[in-house]
């Protein structure tokens, strides 16, 4: 793959994808692969192993401000995760050198800042006034605005910092990129010393909602939502957009709720995520077609003009459980998008009071999960229109040999064969009976399914124990994902198999020596599960053989 090709990937935030591209280029010494390698070790959430990686070349090139930036930023991300003040000593030092020798205004207002954070404001003062010298007078570049506004800050000029940064903002727009930079530094910063409440309202990311709701009524089922009431509904989902200034949602889209939803956030010019359970073809077949063609040019015009995220493209295969993984995505997925700046999101329901229903995965039981009482607003179709008669509809959906399931993939180097890992894992098993559902070793790999997310954790928590004690290592490497398989038993061996399980192996190969990856199903789900999880956006991956794009995050376990 080119450079140019790994730029591009590493501006879509695909950064497991380059760290695996770069290491043959890397291991090869070519700088900008070296440069690129570094900064995707340390942006999926392993800055340690950047740190170790990147020094030596750094050592090389002390005086290219790329070198000294990348170095720089490593050793501040470790301050920010470890609180440890070596690390922002020794980044701020970096930044310092390359500024003497360079001017160049990004390291020397790191170096500025990284001053102030580390107890020496006199010293970080004067650096931003010599930043200040070295911008030019005059400029549209949206960067140099933001430092000449955070140079300003630093030298306690807080109505002039304030003037600088609402320019910048305007320059921004809607480029959520630039807006969630500037005010992860802003959020760091204010730990320090006070940034004027005008900046950080200014580049606040944007307010974040989920949608679940009712489908459009099925003939002859009880009136849920009637499709005469369809304008009302609508109308009522984009007053609430507007009264709590929503700009990213996040949906499904069945006929109904779904895709009324994503119209009126289009319509107010917000940002959509959609996300599908299954193979959209089958999805059509299960929630949108039965109400008519009008709606399934209305899905098709959504689906083209929006992201699709899915659970997977693997076919419906009659399985309900993955309605309920599908519903506790959605709800984690806008959580984890909110928490990556600080925020709590909203949570927007059409569900009928007069509709009781509590099925697995449906809307009432969404709303059991949802950790923010207060950010849920519901809009309930009996009040515009009164059933001829109470009770819920229960779609038809047959029952099949899949199953929905939490996974781990997962290697044990320091285990010298197959049978004594087989031993520790059936130890461990036999505490787990409730939950686990199989274990198999295959091609240099054990696979493990649990029915919770939660359980999952706690087992591997177990097993990572129990792996450390035996062996004095802690290099075990594993992958967890959620998803549908079929799971079967045939000559006391369990066999396995579906795209989802062939995901889970296949993202074993992003995995450090002992760190734990999670997919966003998984991560999703756990969020729910497990409210105190410490997940960290690692990257987006594309599995092969044409399965779902997936985000991908490190789950840091000695805080879940």
């Amino acid at each position: 793959m080119t450079l140019p090709n790994l730029e591009t990937l590493f501006s879509q935030g695909r950064f497991l994808e380059v760290k695996l591209h770069t290491e043959a280029a890397a291991r090869a010494g070519d700088l900008r692969a070296m440069q690129l390698h570094a900064m995707a070790l340390s942006k999926s959430g392993a800055p340690a192993a950047a740190e170790s990686f990147f020094r030596p070349v750094y050592e090389a090139h002390p005086d290219d401000p790329e070198c000294a930036g990348i170095m720089g930023g490593i050793l501040k991300e470790l301050f920010k995760n470890t609180h440890n003040q070596q690390f922002a000593i020794r980044s701020r030092d970096i930044y310092l050198r390359n500024f003497k020798q360079t001017k160049n205004y990004y390291t020397g207002i790191n170096a500025a800042t990284m001053f102030v954070l580390t107890g020496q404001a006199v010293t970080g003062r004067g650096l931003a006034t010599q930043v200040l010298e070295a911008l030019p007078e005059t400029t549209d570049d949206f960067w140099a605005l933001v430092t000449r506004a955070e140079a300003t800050l630093l030298l306690k000029k807080p109505q002039e910092a304030i003037d600088l940064y609402l320019e910048s903002r305007t320059r921004a727009a809607n480029d959520w990129g630039k807006v969630s930079s500037v005010y992860q530094q802003l959020w760091l910063m204010n730990h320090y010393f006070p940034v004027p409440r005008a900046v950080l309202a200014a580049f606040q990311p944007p307010a974040v909602a989920v949608f679940v709701g009712h489908m459009i009524d099925r003939p002859g089922a009880n009136l849920r939502f009637p499709a005469s009431i369809e304008n009302q509904i609508k109308e009522a989902i984009a007053s609430w957009l507007r009264a709590n200034q929503i700009q990213i949602g996040y949906c499904s889209l069945a006929c109904g709720g779904d895709i009324l939803f994503a119209e009126a956030l289009t319509e107010l010019g917000g940002e959509v995520n959609i996300c599908l359970p299954f193979d959209s073809d089958d999805f059509l077949t299960t929630s949108v077609q039965f109400a008519g063609e009008g709606w399934v040019k209305r899905f098709h015009e959504l689906k083209h003009r929006w992201p699709v995220q899915y659970l997977s493209k693997d076919k419906f295969h009659g399985e309900p459980g993955v309605f309920a993984l599908h519903g506790r995505m959605l709800l984690g997925v806008a959580l984890l998008r909110a928490s990556t700046v600080h925020m709590e999101p909203h949570f927007i329901t059409v569900l009928s009071g007069l509709d009781r229903t509590m099925k697995e995965g449906g809307t009432r039981d969404l709303v059991k999960l949802w950790p923010y009482p207060k950010q849920h607003h519901n809009i309930d179709p009996s009040q515009f229109v009164q059933p001829a008669s109470p009770g819920g509809y229960t779609a038809d959906v047959p029952w099949s040999d899949w199953r929905t399931l939490y996974l781990i993939t997962l290697e044990m180097p320091g285990l010298s064969s197959a049978d004594e890992a087989s031993k520790l894992i059936s130890r461990i098993s036999a505490e787990w009976s409730n939950e686990l559902v199989f274990h198999l070793f295959e091609a240099g790999q054990w696979s493990i399914g649990l029915t919770t997310s939660s359980g999952v954790v706690r087992f591997y928590h177990a097993l990572a124990n129990a792996y450390r004690l035996k062996t004095t290592r802690n290099d075990l490497r594993a992958a967890f994902h959620a998803g549908v398989v079929h799971v079967a038993r045939q000559d006391n061996t369990w066999q396995v198999r579906g795209q989802s399980n062939d995901v889970s192996r296949a993202m074993l190969s992003l995995v450090e020596a002992g760190l734990v990856l999670a997919s966003a199903p998984f991560a999703a789900s756990l969020l729910l599960d497990m409210p105190q999880a410490q997940l960290f956006h690692a990257g987006s991956w594309q599995p092969p053989d044409g399965a779902a794009e997936l985000d991908i995050y490190r789950l840091e376990l000695s805080r879940a």
